[in-house]
């Protein structure tokens, strides 16, 4: 059963979808059984945090995002995979799920698959396979970049080069990673191994700041 409330227009605006922010969650089901993927995605929220229902119900979220993402809807095959493989255990589905949403350019599917492969979660630890899902991550998500970055750091599946670590690390920046853009702030104001370049340095550590980076805004 159902608090009846209005949803939040925040919550809704956090899905990047087309929720009618006016609906109630009865609404919502009626919605997404008409083939409304966010509805079915806000619906499931409500059943994970329990705060517009009576119980936290994480199998029925897990059904609606399912059926989001048997809609096409990347956010709803994310939702599913992390479910899948943090609360369920269930690597292989977890992996066909973050597949299908890192085939359809979702940058997090794609970075999850990579973190998959770089700590061996599917076996023998595969770097260079990590790799090539960060890479194609880093086409949205910042996180994506900036995990590669950090394989040119410590050389895991790639020669230790600073400077293509430096170029992943702008590239995160500009996809909004606090970390990436404080990296490249400090480098920048430094001078260490790229020419010292305050209004960069200053540049990016403002980015690093705007996004809560404790570091960068000292």
């Amino acid at each position: 059963m159902y608090v009846r409330f209005t949803v939040c227009v925040g919550v809704l605006m956090s899905l990047g979808g087309t929720a009618d922010a006016r609906e109630s969650p009865e609404e919502m089901a009626a919605s997404c059984t008409q083939g409304q993927p966010r509805s079915c995605i806000a619906l499931a929220r409500f059943h994970v945090d329990g705060k517009q229902v009576l119980h936290p119900d994480p199998g029925k979220a897990l059904g609606l995002y399912l059926q989001a993402c048997a809609l096409d809807d990347v956010l709803g095959c994310l939702e599913a995979a992390r479910d899948f493989h943090h609360r369920l255990k269930d690597l292989p589905r977890a992996i066909e799920l973050y597949t299908k949403g890192c085939d359809r350019d979702d940058g997090e599917s794609c970075t999850a698959l990579g973190d998959i492969w770089a700590t061996g979660g599917v076996g023998a630890r595969d770097d260079a396979k990590a790799g090539v899902f960060y890479e194609r991550a880093c086409t949205t998500d910042g996180a994506g970049c900036a995990k590669r970055a950090h394989q040119f750091i410590a050389g895991n599946g790639v020669p230790i080069d600073d400077t293509r670590a430096l170029q992943w690390f702008e590239r995160a920046c500009v996809r909004m990673d606090a970390g990436a853009c404080s990296y490249v702030g400090t480098r920048y104001r430094t001078g260490a191994g790229v020419t010292k370049d305050v209004v960069r340095a200053h540049q990016h550590l403002l980015m690093a700041c705007a996004k809560k980076h404790p570091v960068a805004c000292l």
